[in-house]
Formats: C-alpha cells, sequence, structure tokens
C-alpha cells in the first residue's frame, strides 16, 4: 500500500516539476490566512532566546522547507530586533506544487522573497545547498513514512537524518538551528539525531493553538547551537 503511494507520488512530484509555466497572474497581496499563520509562527519564534547583536552585522537565515516562503517578513522582523542585517534564504524541494489559485509555490516564494529587503526563494533540494549560513529553522521535517506521503511526496523525500547532519556542515560556528514537530514523538526522533550529530540543546519552546487561531496543531520545538 505505502510502496504504490509511493510510486503516484513520485510520478505526481515528476509532472508539477515538468509543468512549471503560470497560469494565474503574479501575487498582489499574501493569500488569505498567510498572514495570520504567520503571526501565530511568530509567537512560537519568541519563545526562543536567539543571538543578539548591537553592530547591525549580516545574518544569514535559511527557511528550510519554506513552502511558499510566507515566513520570510517574521524572519526579516524577528533578526532585525535583534540587531542583525538578515539575508532571508527559503528552500523547498516542492517548489511546483500548485496551490488553489493556480500559482505555484514557486511564485509566492518570490512574491515574498521581495516582500523583505534582502530575500531569495531557492526552487531546490537543500541537501545540495552549500552556502554557509548563520541560523537554520527546519520547521515541521518529515519524520514519519505517512506524513511525506499525505503530503504528495515519495518516500525517498524521508531524509531527516541527512537533513539535520547537512545543517551541521553548512552552520557556521555558533549558528542556530531550530527544529520543531507536531507531536512530542517526532520531536524526539529529531532531537535523537541532532544531538548524534553534535548540537547543543539551548531551549525547548511549546506553542499549543487557542480557540480562534488559525493553525489547529501546537509547536514542539528546540533550538540548538552548532
Amino acid at each position: 500500500m505505502e510502496k504504490a503511494w509511493s510510486l503516484r507520488n513520485s510520478i505526481d512530484f515528476a509532472l508539477r516539476d515538468f509543468f512549471r509555466f503560470s497560469l494565474a497572474p503574479k501575487p498582489l497581496a499574501a493569500p488569505p490566512g498567510e498572514t495570520e499563520a504567520a503571526q501565530e509562527v511568530s509567537e512560537f519564534l519568541k519563545l526562543f532566546p536567539w543571538p543578539e547583536t548591537k553592530s547591525n552585522q549580516t545574518l544569514r537565515v535559511v527557511d528550510i522547507g519554506c513552502r511558499t516562503f510566507f515566513l520570510a517578513p517574521v524572519l526579516d522582523q524577528l533578526f532585525r530586533e535583534k540587531g542583525f542585517s538578515p539575508v532571508v534564504h527559503g528552500v523547498e524541494v516542492d517548489a511546483f506544487r500548485r496551490l488553489r489559485d493556480f500559482r505555484t509555490r514557486k511564485e509566492w516564494g518570490e512574491f515574498f522573497a521581495v516582500s523583505i529587503q534582502n530575500g531569495a526563494f531557492h526552487a531546490a533540494d537543500f541537501l545540495e545547498w552549500k552556502e554557509p549560513v548563520d541560523a537554520a529553522l527546519l520547521l515541521n521535517p518529515f519524520v514519519l513514512e505517512r506524513s511525506v506521503l499525505a503530503w504528495g511526496l515519495p518516500l525517498s523525500f524521508l531524509k531527516l537524518e541527512h537533513m539535520i547532519e547537512h545543517c551541521a556542515k553548512i552552520l557556521t560556528t555558533n549558528g542556530s538551528l531550530l527544529v520543531c514537530a507536531p507531536t512530542t514523538e517526532e520531536l524526539f526522533q529529531c532531537k535523537r539525531v541532532a544531538e548524534h550529530c553534535g548540537f547543543t540543546q539551548m531551549h525547548e519552546g511549546f506553542w499549543t493553538p487557542g480557540p480562534n487561531a488559525f493553525q489547529t496543531r501546537p509547536r514542539f520545538g528546540v533550538l540548538y547551537r552548532k
């Protein structure tokens, strides 16, 4: 059953990657719900003791598996408030998946990238990323087979260990890695891999949705230093 599901997802992914042309005009405003979701993620991110500076130094940030890169403004504001001049990258392997408005994640990613001072969206596999970064966010990485299949991807994209190992390679000394998951069981697996890769745990944070929240699942997260 899972092998057949994975095969179907492989075919769908290949077709999405092939049919890259635009079907709708360029977006002029954020889609409904993205603003609310971004604000809730912002609340979660502020639970952690991120590094601060007074020198306005450059901070290279990467949002791994950023989907539409809707967090670009949130990340830009977060690190500017910490005294940095952030350069925010979004990396999405399934960048040509189409949303309900017929635009691809890439089209939305480019929209959010230009909404901040220094942003860039990359339609790419994060495991091929080679540039050093100072902060990496791995928000809800695929931990379970059913999760990657439910998101329309083949099981070959289930690479938690490789993803965190690659973070360890590209992060600068004392760089920050935030990992989060919707369940404690999934977070436990992330923590196991992060600690095996030599990351030092700094802080754990927990965000739970309220009765009127846009997001319905909680966020369990850990901030690490390299």
